[in-house]
Order: structure tokens, then C-alpha cells, then sequence
């Protein structure tokens, strides 16, 4: 969906309006006394390019980072213009229509020239709403088109000010504007800068006015780039509760890039106020030149307070004295993604980043891993020219996707009843799912001491006890009984394993338990002896312990089935 910028300007019959008025209060935009209120409605964004949402895709294989783990890069290249995300949340927050108020604030910053020069001065388009929509008015005392005496031209920029981000040397000429700019060291002082101009004469403007408003685009100036963590939302996109397994990046170091430039942005296409938005398709482009000779080094870190803050926040998202109001900190509360922003570039193999990792097990922080990228070498290896570049209004979306493999077992057992064997996939993955069954008879000693009650059947020890284990379909399991074994989609292999055919979903439970219930009575308890330092002694005590082996693997989408997935881990399934 393409979005744009409309420009109303409305005036003051005798004095400067105090609001919004509709075309039908007035007749033209500028009144005879000279004083114009100039308002701006329905402001949005544009990217430099004009291509489909997701222009680029690409997986880079990081294999193994420490044993069983296995990481996969997935980079997305996106166009800033056919993107809307969620309510803004942080500095690292790309500007979209719906966005832009809470982003930026209250107002942006413009100047209008003639062809002689300037005609009115540097200032802020402030916002104020108007029956459930916002609106942005500057107050002019004289009207700018008989000032300049013919065509004037808007220049915009967006944000008003730049915190951090140092932009300097603006120059408006020629329908264009130029500037030099300085990218900040810290990320949580870089943001998203937007410009937009339009030249315009004094009767088109009043004729567009009267049809809804001239159409002005901004553009975006700088490359986004974001790392975030794979699986750290749910399917349905929102994030984890405090008490899920989480990963979260807690630094990123960037070297290789340049931050320093210069940039030129001059409009192009056709810019009519036409309803045919699709004239838009070629308005405008950024040159960048004279980059910085020595590449600079880049980074955000966040504490283990700063993370544990963001998980214990409520379901929208960490507490306001975290993000206070989103204005200064990168990290963003939707998906724990850290963003960037760049000047645009051609990539090089000094390009490096190393990524800090942390693991919220439910209550606390696991210890921290640094996966170190040499990501320009990975992009210069795809064979696509224009990945090899980063451009104006992209946003390229790093996601570091480790592939951990986990599970839980939870049961219910009241004396010899064992029921209710719950196995949940804990890890951020699909997995496979095998279970194994083994039992030992456990008992204590006459000294107190409790364990596997090694022995023998009586006193004489002519026959050893053996461990129990599960013999499947046939054995009488010391007498006790299952029901539902196994369960449905459970299949029960030569090896001594149960496997569960179905790929199960980080968080998710196997859809059917792997049995409904084991009952051992107490009659089938048998009586073991043991030898001592004073003779041969019964356990007491005697009780059963049943162990539950589970394994899992990966569920990827190149398998065709849960035999597939098993013989990637080297286990070949027969039935």
C-alpha cells in the first residue's frame, strides 16, 4: 500500500485560524490581507525504490556455535515504504503514517524558496488534532507566493530536530537539498531522517487545495538495519510471556562501515494531485558521496536489568521507565530487535559484527554467547549484484535463528499410578520427539540409606534381580498395566523408542501423551534382599522409580517426515 503526504494550506479571513477549517469555510488558500495558515493532513513515507515488500531474502548458515546448537542468518531486505508495523516503539522505529506522531513527536521542520532565494525562514509545522485526525500548521504573516513572485518550492525534513544523529550544512537549491551528515557511534543515538520537497506554483496550489490538498512525499534518507532473534514471538506475533524461554541480544558491534557523507536528494517523476497514486513510482532519490575514508565502529549494549525489565513488561510491552516513551532506546519491545541506521553504502568484506546473546530461562539469565559475523564476506558471496548494497529507504533485517532443541517432561504420580506424561517442546524450534521407558526398584537399607535396590529375590541369592525395563507389546511388566500404549501418532520403533510422528511447535505439547496411565500395585511389589557387612538384609520400602527418556531433533522443512528429521541425527526408525 503506497502512502503520501498532503499539503492543505487554508487562511485567515483577517487574522490566523485557530484550527482546521474545511474547503467550504473559505474560497482560496491565501486571503486578500496576505496572511495564510498553512496546514498539513495526512502525512506518510516513501522509500527510494519502488519494488515489491520483500525484495530480497537470503539465508547464511553459521553452523555450530557451541555443541548441539546450530545457527542459521536470515537476512530480509525490505522497501521502508510498503512497510507498516505496530505502534512506534523506539528510536530504531522506521516513520510510517500511522507512526509518525509517536516517533517524532509533535511537529517537523521546513523552509520555502523562490527562485531568488528564500522567502520564508526555517520553522515547524506543529501538530494539533482535528475530529480524530492530526493535522500540522505553520502560521505565515504574508503570503510566500507574491513574495517570491512566482513558483516557490517546499523543503521538509523529518524530525524536527535530530538528538544525536548530526546532520549539518543544509542547502536548498534548484528543487533539491544537500547536506552533510554524521552517523552516531551508539545506535540508540541514530534515527530515521526523512526530506521532501515540491515546487509549486501559487494556482496549482490553489487548484490542488481545493481538490484536497499539493502532495508532498518524504523520503527516507538512511539505510535501516536490524538484528533480531528468530522465535522470540508467538505464531500469532506477539511476544512471549515472562515465563517462556527467550533469547535476547544484549550487544551488537558493528565495524566496517563509513559514517560520514554527504547527500544530495532531488524529486523526480511526476507529482500532480492526480488520484492516480501510482504517479508517484519514480518521486525522487538520495545520492550519497565524499564517504569517510576509515571505517567506524558501531554499537548498543543493554544490561541484564535492561533485559529483565523488557520480559517482565505486561503484554504490549516493558514498563514506561525502560523506554521512556520510546525516545531513547533501540530495543524494541515488540520483538527484542535492535536497529540501526546507516548511511547507504556499497558493502565491503570489512564489514563484521558481533552479536552478544542471552538466554531468559524463565526466571533467570543464562551466560553470554558472542557470535562473530563476517557479514560483508557473506554478502559479497550472493550472487545478487543488489544485495551488495545498501540504499536509501531499505530497511535489511538481520535474524540470528538458533536452532536449540529442548524438552520437558511433567506427570502425576500418586503411589504405584504414574498418568498424565506431558512432553513440551522448550525450545525455540519445531521439534521430533522420542521417549524411552526404564524402571529400577528402589528401596533403604537398615542403615537409611535410600537407592536402586540392587539384589536378590531371597535370602539364599540364588536369583538376581534384574532392572526393569519396558517390554513392548508382549512383556507382563512385573505385572503392572498401561492403558493408551502408546498414544495416537506415538509409534513404537526396534530400537526401544516411541516416536511421536508429528513435528511439535516451540512451547507446544505432543498432541496425545505417550500413555494414558501405568499402574503397578502394591501386591506386585517384590520383596529384594541384599548382602551387608552383618548378613543378608530386606529393603524396605521397595517402590518403584519409572524414567522417561526423551530426545528431540529438529523438525526443518526439507524433511519429509519424523523418520526424515531422525536420520539427519544418524537414527535410522524401523518399525
Amino acid at each position: 500500500m503506497r502512502k503520501y503526504l498532503i499539503i492543505a494550506a487554508v487562511a485567515a479571513m483577517g487574522a490566523l485560524m485557530s484550527s482546521c477549517q474545511s474547503e467550504k469555510d473559505i474560497e482560496t488558500p491565501v486571503s486578500r490581507t496576505g496572511e495564510v495558515s498553512l496546514v498539513l493532513g495526512g502525512i506518510a513515507t516513501r522509500a527510494e525504490a519502488t519494488t515489491a515488500a520483500s525484495v530480497m531474502r537470503n539465508n547464511y548458515d553459521l553452523g555450530e556455535i557451541e555443541e548441539g546448537v546450530k545457527l542459521t542468518l536470515e537476512e530480509i531486505v525490505t522497501e521502508m515504504g510498503d512497510l507498516v508495523e505496530d505502534a512506534a516503539e523506539t528510536r530504531g522505529t522506521p516513520a510510517y503514517t500511522e507512526n509518525v506522531t509517536s516517533v517524532y513527536g509533535d511537529s517537523f521542520n521546513g523552509v520555502i524558496y523562490g527562485a531568488s532565494g528564500q522567502v520564508v525562514g526555517d520553522g515547524a509545522f506543529k501538530i494539533f488534532p482535528l475530529s480524530g485526525k492530526n493535522c500540522w500548521r505553520r502560521e505565515i504573516g504574508y503570503d510566500p507566493w507574491e513574495k517570491a513572485g512566482g513558483e516557490v518550492t517546499f523543503f521538509l525534513r523529518m524530525p524536527a530536530t535530530q538528538n544525536g544523529t548530526k546532520i549539518v550544512d543544509y542547502n536548498y537549491a534548484d528543487n533539491s537539498v544537500s547536506f552533510t551528515h554524521e552517523t552516531p557511534a551508539s545506535a540508540e543515538d541514530q534515527q530515521d531522517i526523512l526530506f521532501a520537497t515540491r515546487k509549486i506554483s501559487k494556482e496549482t496550489y490553489e487548484q490542488e487545495y481545493k481538490n484536497g490538498g499539493a502532495s508532498v512525499l518524504f523520503r527516507h534518507a538512511l539505510t535501516g538495519v536490524k538484528f533480531a532473534i528468530g522465535n522470540n514471538t508467538t505464531q500469532a506475533g506477539t511476544r512471549h510471556p515472562d515465563g517462556e524461554v527467550q533469547t535476547f541480544i544484549t550487544k551488537v558491534e558493528i565495524r566496517g562501515l563509513k559514517d560520514k557523507g554527504q547527500a544530495k536528494f532531488i524529486p523526480a517523476g511526476n507529482e500532480t494531485g492526480s488520484d492516480n497514486k501510482t504517479e508517484y513510482s519514480s518521486a525522487g532519490s538520495f545520492t550519497w558521496s565524499k564517504l569517510s575514508s576509515t571505517p567506524a565502529v558501531f554499537s548498543q549494549e543493554f544490561s541484564e536489568e535492561d533485559i529483565q525489565d523488557y520480559v517482565k513488561g505486561d503484554a504490549v510491552g516493558a514498563p514506561d521507565s525502560f523506554y521512556n516513551g520510546g525516545a531513547n532506546r533501540n530495543l524494541n519491545k515488540a520483538d527484542a530487535s535492535l536497529t540501526f541506521w546507516f548511511i547507504p553504502q556499497d558493502i565491503t568484506a570489512d564489514l563484521k559484527v558481533d552479536v552478544t546473546v542471552k538466554v531468559w530461562a524463565k526466571d533467570e539469565m543464562s551466560n553470554e554467547k558472542v557470535i562473530k559475523l563476517n557479514l560483508g564476506e557473506m554478502i559479497l558471496a550472493q550472487t545478487a549484484e543488489t544485495n551488495k548494497t545498501w540504499k536509501a529507504g531499505q530497511l535489511r533485517t538481520f535474524t540470528l535463528k538458533p536452532n536449540v532443541v529442548n524438552v520437558t517432561i511433567e506427570d502425576d504420580v500418586n503411589g504405584y499410578v504414574k498418568k498424565n506424561v506431558v512432553i513440551t517442546n522448550t525450545g525455540n524450534v519445531d521439534a521430533y520427539i522420542r521417549a524411552n521407558i526404564t524402571a529400577n526398584w528402589y528401596g533403604t537399607t537398615d542403615a537409611g540409606i535410600e537407592g536402586v535396590a540392587a539384589g536378590y529375590t531371597d535370602a539364599t541369592r540364588t536369583t538376581f534381580v534384574e532392572p526393569w525395563e519396558l517390554i513392548y507389546p508382549t512383556g507382563d511388566n512385573y505385572d503392572g498395566e498401561f492403558t493408551e500404549l502408546p498414544g495416537t501418532d506415538w509409534i513404537y520403533a526396534k530400537d526401544g523408542y516411541f516416536y511421536y510422528k508429528n513435528p511439535v511447535a516451540p512451547g507446544a505439547e505432543t498432541g496425545s501423551p505417550l500413555f494414558k496411565q501405568y499402574t503397578n500395585r502394591d501386591s506386585n511389589v517384590p520383596d529384594i534382599y541384599y548382602l551387608s557387612a552383618t548378613g543378608v538384609k530386606l529393603f524396605s520400602n521397595i517402590h518403584m522409580v519409572m524414567d522417561l527418556t526423551v530426545q528431540a531433533v529438529e523438525a526443518k522443512s526439507t524433511h519429509a517426515d519424523f523418520k526424515a528429521a531422525w536420520a539427519d541425527a544418524h537414527v535410522t526408525v524401523e518399525e
